[in-house]
């Protein structure tokens, strides 16, 4: 069963409506519904043969020191074919219209109480709208980081979004909402703390890449047309991240800007009403997972464009055993590039890994040595909410264990800087006490503490066993 509640707020007329059966001859008037009120059945007709019934309860209140009359209007549809789902959105906003005819001239207000049809169409988008919001931040993520580097988004986050992050990172509340895996990939990711909307600014804005200043120098210093160099005066024309990086380098000429920001701005459309709980059609659904699935193959084929580009050797080496990099933190960088000089010759060096079957939690670095030994690794700064990642941290740990029960593992806390002594107590204490009992024969537990960073990657100054 479905269930469709309204109530009415109407000023009193006299005795106008002010009983059921009242009401009932007020919405009888129009011809496209029918009510038997032995049964307690209306019947809305569609044309060509269609209808929808409906089986409804009223309750109407009339208080004594109010001038206002209340109408409680609760329609029930217990069988239903989902592929009426239009005609019954069209049941409502009909039914709505007709409420709000029972006081012309003072007013009625007519609240959509429940309405269980609108989010079916929601709930089947979401995970679809989920999935692609991910996909093209880490898009933006990755082409930003090749062509940029770790520094990308002090380069290519304008100021306002730049505020709106430091508004959103330092309101406790909005955090303290979010479960453990969400605090810290908001926490470390900058495109996660902005709108969807925001990532179609940081793509297409267009601004000038050098300063004016320079480009006055440049006239001043000519002393004929002969002497300025035309392909070094574009370079001070506006221009955007879209034009630069994405369509030049990776993405088909035929894919045109203009056609990629009316399909976003259409999908935050559709998407808005689904964070607003406003209800969304059969054909508003169809568009928007055409829009996604459309937008997803464009950023598929970008993505292995990514390995085809002309990157210096260093790059190569960087990029060449990962296909979905999709870095948090310049952190995270960091101690990936130490990995990946340290341990070239591992079998395997990614960048996540999903760690500990159906309840898995992720892991930020991952290298299978050629020994077949194992190196988990998590970055984590000791600062910053530690209690959260504390937990997930524990949680690794044992998850890493027993996957690699039968192989020796190293599971490695990289250190953003030094914890306090207080802290690594804590720390040995509770994991010793959630591991206790285990088979930890070949496993160890590391803390690695840099003492700075030298070509992007961090310089260790210090280990500390804590098991």
């Amino acid at each position: 069963m479905s269930d469709i509640e309204f109530l009415v707020v109407s000023k009193k007329q006299g005795t106008f409506c002010e009983t059921e059966k009242a009401l009932l001859n007020f919405l009888k008037v129009d011809s496209k519904i029918n009510i038997t009120e032995q049964t307690k059945t209306l019947n809305f007709h569609l044309g060509d043969s269609k209808r929808i019934e409906t089986e409804y309860s009223i309750k109407i209140f009339n208080p004594e020191n109010s001038e206002d009359r209340f109408y409680n209007i609760l329609f029930a549809i217990r069988n239903y074919n989902i592929e009426d789902y239009d005609n019954y959105l069209s049941f409502v906003s009909y039914i709505k219209s007709i409420l709000k005819r029972l006081n012309n001239e003072n007013g009625v207000h007519v609240y959509l109480l429940k309405n269980d049809f609108s989010q079916y169409y929601s709930v089947l988008l979401y995970p679809v709208l989920h999935e692609f919001e991910n996909l093209l931040r880490s898009f933006i993520t990755k082409v930003f980081l090749i062509n940029i580097g770790s520094d990308w988004a002090d380069i290519e986050i304008n100021e306002n979004l730049k505020s709106k992050v430091s508004k959103r990172t330092n309101n406790n509340e909005v955090i303290e909402k979010m479960d453990d895996e969400n605090k810290i990939i908001y926490e470390d990711n900058i495109l996660y703390q902005l709108d969807f909307r925001d990532l179609s600014s940081i793509m297409f804005e267009e601004k000038r890449r050098l300063k004016e200043v320079d480009l006055d120098r440049i006239i001043r210093e000519a002393r004929s047309v002969t002497d300025i160099n035309i392909d070094e005066i574009k370079k001070y024309l506006k221009t955007s991240p879209w034009k630069l990086y994405f369509q030049d380098k990776i993405l088909s000429n035929s894919v045109k800007k203009e056609d990629i920001s009316k399909l976003l701005d259409k999908l935050f459309s559709i998407r808005n009403n689904i964070a607003h709980n406003r209800s969304i059609s059969k054909k508003q659904y169809q568009e928007a997972n055409g829009i996604c699935k459309k937008l997803s193959e464009i950023i598929k084929k970008g993505i292995e464009k990514i390995e085809e580009l002309k990157l210096s050797e260093e790059d190569k080496e960087f990029f060449k055993d990962t296909k979905s990099i999709r870095f948090y933190s310049k952190s995270e960088l960091y101690a990936y590039n130490y990995y990946l000089n340290k341990y070239r010759d591992s079998v395997v060096i990614a960048n996540e890994k999903k760690i500990g079957g159906p309840a898995f939690s992720v892991l930020d670095i991952f290298i299978e040595l050629k020994d077949n030994s194992i190196i988990c690794a998590e970055v984590m700064n000791f600062n910053v909410y530690f209690d959260i990642r504390f937990k997930k941290i524990i949680k690794l740990i044992r998850n890493c264990f027993i996957e690699f029960s039968d192989r020796k593992t190293e599971f490695h806390l990289f250190a953003t800087s030094k914890p306090e002594s207080s802290v690594l107590e804590l720390l040995k204490r509770e994991i010793l006490e959630e591991i206790k009992g285990s088979d930890l024969t070949g496993k160890e537990i590391k803390i690695l503490i840099p003492s700075g960073i030298d070509k992007d990657k961090y310089i260790i100054k210090e280990e500390i066993n804590l098991l």
